[in-house]
Formats: C-alpha cells, structure tokens, sequence
C-alpha cells in the first residue's frame, strides 16, 4: 500500500478540535440557527469554565474569553471552515464543513462533556494519525523503527524507500518520547518492547471514535469496532 493512500481532511480541522474551548464555542453554535454576537459567546463559555466564581472574577474572566476568541478561536476555526465571522457585527455562525463525513466528526466532537478530550487531543497531531493508519495496515505488531519510516512517508507524501535516515530517525524520537505514550494513555495502541500494535480496543466513546476512523480513513474493526453506518448525535 502506497505512502498516501489514507488521505486526512487538513491539519487546522483537527486543530480547531482539539482545543476545548473551540469545542464548546462549536457547541454553543449547535445550540442556534442565527448569528450570534462573540461577546455573547464569550459570556456563555466563561460561564461554563467557572459556573461559581464571584462577579469580578468572573467578568476578568469573560474579558479574557473573549479576548482570545477574537484574536485566536475565531480565526482558527474560520480557517478550520468552521464556522463564518461578520467582522463588520462582530458575530459568528456555524458553517457546515467539506464532506458529511467531516461534519459528523465535528458533531460527535462538540457534542460530549469533556469526554472527548483526550481523544482529540490525542489524534490532533498528523503523527498520531499516520501511526493509527500505518499499523492498521498490519496484521502484525510493528517495530518501532519500521513504524518510523511509514510514518515519515505519511506524513510527508514520499515513499518509505525515499525518506532519509535523519528524518526517519527525527520520526523515531519523536515517537518513543511524544507520540506512542500519548496514543497508549488513550488506549490505542499498545507497545511491546520495541514492537508496536494497535490496541484492538475502541475508546469509551465508540460513536465519536468510528467518526475519527471515517475521517481519517482507518477500518473501525481494526479497534473491535463494526462497520455501522456512522450518523451524528440527534440523528
């Protein structure tokens, strides 16, 4: 199998949800068909962060919500294609993204407590991601060292055979030290020694999950996981 066969929606979307605040301003955006201030936004999602702090810490609060909202939430996710901002009014909306199957990635993702977290955060980074693809490609556990140089051709559009020793041996680094205890704490995969495999189990939440293995192109069996039709919540 070829180097680019699993192809991943761009990096800012698993960017824009791996932030828990984007999340919940997503979420908020769920809640509405109009429009909507980012003042207001910022109000509900300082709210949300600290439901019992007293009026002036809570109004810094909102200050500083809204602050980053304006200056790094907001862009990203317009850059995300998320959502859709009104300088002139200052107001945001939700924009459906490319494909249904983004958009039920984005709906399973923003529609938890917290649940999620660690899962997005763990598949945020396009390392993680070709790790869970490359091993799902496998029926046997994988050295680490092979891994590498799978996930160095993933993750920069060559051929195994054309990746150079010292980027391969970046990749490798930063798989033992980063990204391999980062998918084992989440339970992804599971490393023996020097060799890695896929866990064959599926997080806790399995609906949110089979929407990250439809995005980025890995069989859900491969986690124990059937091959249900994958809808988003309240569908």
């Amino acid at each position: 199998m070829s180097a680019n066969s699993h192809v991943s929606p761009p990096q800012t979307i698993f960017d824009a949800l791996a932030n828990g605040r984007r999340r919940a301003l997503l979420s908020l955006l769920r809640e509405v068909d109009e429009p909507i201030h980012v003042s207001r936004l910022a109000t509900a999602i300082a709210c949300r962060e600290a439901p019992t702090a007293p009026d002036d810490a809570l109004d810094a609060r909102i200050e500083e919500v809204l602050t980053s909202l304006r200056h790094v939430h907001v862009p990203r996710l317009r850059e995300a294609g998320l959502l859709a901002y009104d300088r002139r009014r200052d107001t945001v909306r939700r924009r459906s993204t490319r494909s249904r199957t983004e958009d039920r990635l984005v709906a399973h993702a923003t529609a938890g407590d917290g649940r999620h977290d660690a899962l997005l955060d763990a598949i945020a980074h396009p390392r993680r991601r070709a790790v869970l693809s490359a091993l799902a490609d496998r029926t046997d556990p994988l050295p680490r060292a092979d891994l590498a140089a799978l996930v160095a051709a993933r993750t920069s559009g060559r051929d195994p055979d054309a990746v150079a020793p010292a980027d391969r041996e970046a990749v490798l680094v930063s798989l033992h030290h980063v990204h391999l205890p980062k998918l084992s704490e989440v339970g992804l995969v599971a490393v023996d020694g020097d060799r890695v495999r896929l866990s064959g189990e599926a997080p806790v939440d399995a609906a949110c999950f089979r929407a990250v293995c439809e995005v980025i192109g890995v069989d859900p069996a491969a986690f124990g996981l059937g091959r249900d039709v994958v809808s988003a919540p309240g569908n």
